[in-house]
């Protein structure tokens, strides 16, 4: 009888850390998710400040000439 209680404490004990596991990778991949995003974002911003600079650039080097 004893043995069949560790057996079934064993048991129980591998599902919660599966649980655990489990709910850990789903939030990692929830920030993950978010982190791409907030870099996509971030990248789309800076290419138009990019696109912006060289628009000033373009137009002080016109009228300097």
């Amino acid at each position: 009888m004893q043995k069949k209680n560790y057996f079934i404490y064993l048991f129980l004990f591998y599902l919660l850390l599966l649980q655990t596991l489990t709910d850990t990778i789903v939030q990692l991949r929830t920030t993950h998710s978010v982190t791409i995003a907030k870099i996509a974002e971030h990248k789309r911003k800076q290419i138009e400040l990019n696109h912006r600079v060289l628009k000033v650039m373009d137009v002080s080097v016109i009228s300097c000439n």
